[in-house]
């Protein structure tokens, strides 16, 4: 049975969780090779709603936040990254059809990531928040 540190289980749990349902790993496991260090742990992952190529996916790790593009096929694309020491708080403007999650960041930016379901978004923000003590 994998450990709770192990970057692939970490990984998985999180897709799952994201679904609320076991998902094929194979789409992810590049996520795995490419992108994670071999001890790096994830908590949370996020999806935007894809409707542009501003909605990435957002991958929480003990040490940083990873914005991730999924091409399709197995294959993401790096979109940029912030350590973890950058982040301030998560919070959720919603709108009309759709709603924008915002990662609020020391330097004044923020990452701003498209979404359709409250729950969804509530949920990350929540559990962001209480990563970094907020």
């Amino acid at each position: 049975m994998p450990s709770t540190a192990d970057p692939q289980h970490s990984l998985f749990t999180a897709i799952d969780r994201l679904y609320d349902r076991p998902q094929p790993h194979g789409p992810y496991k590049t996520i795995l090779t490419k992108y994670l260090a071999p001890d790096e742990i994830v908590h949370l992952a996020f999806r935007g709603n894809g409707w542009t190529f501003m909605d990435p996916m957002l991958i929480i790790t003990d040490r940083r936040i990873l914005r991730l593009r999924d091409l399709g096929f197995g294959k993401w694309s790096k979109r940029g990254e912030v350590a973890a020491r950058d982040v301030l708080g998560a919070s959720v403007n919603r709108r009309f059809l759709f709603g924008t999650v915002e990662i609020h960041l020391r330097n004044g930016q923020a990452l701003r990531v498209q979404y359709t379901t409250d729950t969804e978004a509530d949920t990350f923000v929540d559990g962001l928040n209480r990563l970094i003590g907020r």
